[in-house]
């Protein structure tokens, strides 16, 4: 994300990071909406209304083909990452 003008977070976050990265509307992209965080106890829900579409997780590699009267639910509410992290990194 942080490459993507995203901004960097505490890698003990349970919080889950977006960016609409192309909005279909000009208007929209002005929209607080566009960017933001998805807290664990949280979770944000999208309706498709164009014919169809892709939707982009993590980059350009995984893809969902969505179309009209689509609803996506995005929730942060995945397993927790196990990493050996350094003492500095963990606490």
């Amino acid at each position: 994300m942080l490459s993507a003008r995203g901004f960097t977070m505490s890698i003990l976050s349970q919080d889950l990071q977006y960016m609409v990265g192309e909005p279909i509307s000009p208007a929209a992209s002005l929209s607080s909406l566009m960017h933001g965080l998805i807290k664990s106890d949280q979770s944000m829900d999208a309706a498709w209304f164009s014919t169809e579409g892709l939707m982009y997780v993590d980059g350009s590699h995984v893809f969902y083909t969505i179309q009209n009267g689509d609803s996506i639910e995005i929730y942060s509410k995945a397993p927790v990452l196990q990493l050996a992290l350094p003492p500095h990194l963990s606490s």
